[in-house]
């Protein structure tokens, strides 16, 4: 596993891992869906996962990213 994510790959990911839909994310980060599907495959890649779920726990597990918590 490469878990050597771009900061902007890292950053991707964070919105995913807080809720971000796509279209949260197309408008956030100025992308097409094209352009989130080739970024979303590269952290797929990257991690060795099989999904988006599953490359947010990968980066959570090891600690490549970070999520805010609410406080209970």
């Amino acid at each position: 596993m490469t878990n050597e994510l771009t900061e902007y790959e890292q950053t991707i990911l964070v919105a995913i891992a807080n809720g971000y839909t796509n279209k949260d994310i197309y408008a956030t980060f100025g992308l097409t869906a094209q352009d989130l599907k080739k970024i979303s495959g590269k952290i797929i890649s990257k991690l060795d996962a099989v999904s988006m779920p599953h490359a947010v726990y990968i980066a959570l597990s090891l600690d490549i990213i970070k999520i805010n918590r609410a406080a209970n």
